[in-house]
Order: C-alpha cells, then sequence, then structure tokens
C-alpha cells in the first residue's frame, strides 16, 4: 500500500484495550480500528469490519440520556425511560 506525499490516513478508532495479556506472551495495548478486510468466521469485533461510520448503542453504558435517539438516522432507537425513585412532580400519587 502506498499513498502520496503529504496526504493523511485517517482511521475511525472504536477502542482502545489497556493491559492486553490474551493474545500472547506480555502485556500491550490494542487499538482497534475499523475497516477490517479479513472477513473471518470467528469474528469477535463484527463493528469493526466496515470503514464507514455506525452507531452502537451499548445498554450497559447507557446513562438514559436520550441522545442516542437524537443522532440516530434512522429514527430506529426508542427514547429510554427514565425511571424516578420519586414523583418527579413532587404529588404523592
Amino acid at each position: 500500500m502506498t499513498r502520496a506525499t503529504g496526504s493523511a490516513i485517517k482511521h475511525l478508532v472504536t477502542n482502545i484495550q489497556r493491559f492486553s495479556v490474551n493474545d500472547g506472551p506480555g502485556i500491550r495495548t490494542s487499538v482497534f480500528l475499523k475497516g477490517c478486510p479479513l472477513d473471518c468466521a470467528w469474528c469477535h469485533n463484527p463493528e469493526n469490519i466496515h470503514t464507514y461510520q455506525e452507531f452502537f448503542r451499548y445498554e450497559e453504558k447507557c446513562t438514559k440520556c436520550g441522545a442516542c435517539s437524537d443522532i440516530c438516522p434512522e429514527g430506529a432507537v426508542i427514547p429510554p425511560r427514565i425511571r424516578y425513585k420519586e414523583n418527579p412532580l413532587g404529588s404523592g400519587g
């Protein structure tokens, strides 16, 4: 692969995994980039296959802010419901 002088190659970073010890001896930092051309049947990072930016929602990281439903280009994400410990209107009902 060659590149023209003065041009910049840009990649989308999907994850930076520090203290990675699972893929061989030693401790390393792994940087995951979008655009993998290998098409492995056992792929553990299918979100990295395409080079274009995609929207992924991780339920365990959700803070119930609703920003995901605002930016979803297809309108496929339903705004999360926030459960209040107390009635937000202050009534006893």
